[in-house]
């Protein structure tokens, strides 16, 4: 009986001593810098979106905690906290435009927390839904395996989710994702902790919530994405949800689907479709 307590203990103090080698010793690797992905993001004026103003649109922002220069960068406070402050921001709107509808539209990460959002918040919140090249969970047939954008530190995600699923999350701000951003350019994230690139992402049961969600879909991704496969989108979702839009903009970038002139004109014609008046 001795030595099988001595070996259970053994076993107990070798677990502990991997679980605190990957917390402290396994962070992402930094990516070299991805000239595509990453330049044409350092000096992007986001006020305004003329492509959707000019559509009829009154566009808002939010300053994404853990982004740019809100709070800290790459970093929450909270898994969760991301859809709550759009809840609080949704909330503040409707005097300011009385009958308005309200879109949520989401590219690459953003795409994924539009998932998010359908997934863990009232659908009343919301009209509808637009997502541009969405970031899908890494086990998705849509990511590609070596788009050089993100490394992942994955023995230590499977820590931090192990540990979360028995309500210890004390190490969520510790990175996990490195993003291939070059350096010293202040509005781009560089890293992402565990409860933001959780909080940020796409639900694990993507396909269910996006089954359940009521509300009119669109998603749009270029041809030539260089981090997803772009064809594989239709036959993963339409299973779950028959009435998405599906786009493919022939010969468009990852990036290129927000700065591109064929990317933002098919963002204004999807949100276009999205909001016209139901036939009766």
């Amino acid at each position: 009986m001795q030595k099988i307590l001595w070996g259970l203990t053994g076993l107990i103090i070798a677990a502990l001593a991997v679980v605190a080698g990957v917390l402290a010793f396994d962070p992402p690797v930094k990516p070299p810098p991805l000239a595509s992905a990453s330049n044409p993001f350092a000096d992007v004026d986001f006020t305004g979106l003329p492509a959707l103003r000019d559509a009829g649109a009154s566009v808002y922002v939010p300053a994404l905690p853990g982004h740019r220069n809100s709070g800290r960068s790459g970093d929450i406070d909270y898994i969760g906290q991301l859809e709550d402050d759009l809840a609080d921001l949704i909330a503040v709107l409707p005097p300011l435009r009385r009958n308005a509808g309200f879109s949520l539209i989401g590219f690459s990460s953003g795409g994924g927390f539009v998932l998010r959002v359908i997934a863990v918040c009232d659908e009343e919140l919301l009209d509808r839904f637009i997502m541009i090249s969405p970031a899908l969970p890494p086990s998705a047939p849509t990511i590609r395996p070596k788009g050089g954008w993100a490394s992942v530190a994955l023995p230590r995600i499977l820590v931090l989710a192990a540990l979360n699923r028995v309500g210890i999350d004390w190490f969520n701000g510790l990175p996990i994702v490195a993003f291939a951003t070059p350096p010293n350019v202040a509005n781009l994230t560089s890293v992402y902790s565990f409860r933001l690139a959780i909080g940020f992402g796409a639900p694990r049961k993507y396909l269910a919530a996006l089954g359940r969600s009521t509300k009119p879909v669109a998603l749009l991704v270029g041809g030539s994405d260089e981090l997803f496969y772009s064809d594989r989108f239709e036959p993963l979702l339409r299973p779950a949800r028959p009435d998405l839009h599906v786009t493919i903009v022939p010969s468009i970038g990852h990036i290129g689907m927000t700065v591109a002139p064929e990317g933002i004109a098919a963002v204004r014609k999807s949100f276009l479709e999205l909001t016209a008046p139901v036939a009766r």
